[in-house]
């Protein structure tokens, strides 16, 4: 099997969950706006919770938390953020991991 070998640097842990999550959504047929893709990557580095919550409101990802509320409704229909019993709104165990500064993904292409 041949394998192609890219680099990438990013800004931040942000970036880089951001751009972990579009390659994830891409390759899953995932179309989701920018806007919760950017919402999901906060959740992806710092966990659904309150903080992160208003760090996304501070940060004017959104202005208002209706709309964080409406944008997080969408992540939950689009099985990027899942309910859990008993713990509230968590992150899709797929995408449920540390962001440290150095990731690597693993993809498997197949034509058959």
């Amino acid at each position: 099997m041949k394998l192609l070998k890219l680099t990438k640097k990013t800004e931040s842990k942000i970036e880089l969950a951001n751009l972990m999550l579009n390659i994830y959504c891409q390759l899953a047929g995932i179309k989701c706006p920018e806007t919760e893709l950017v919402i999901m990557s906060y959740f992806m580095v710092y966990g659904v919770k309150k903080a992160t919550k208003e760090l996304i409101l501070r940060s004017q990802v959104l202005k208002m938390k209706g709309s964080l509320e409406n944008s997080m409704s969408k992540l939950r229909s689009l099985g990027l953020l899942i309910k859990v019993e008993d713990e509230g709104t968590k992150v899709t165990p797929q995408l449920d991991f540390t962001v440290d500064n150095t990731m690597g993904i693993l993809i498997k292409l197949d034509n058959l």
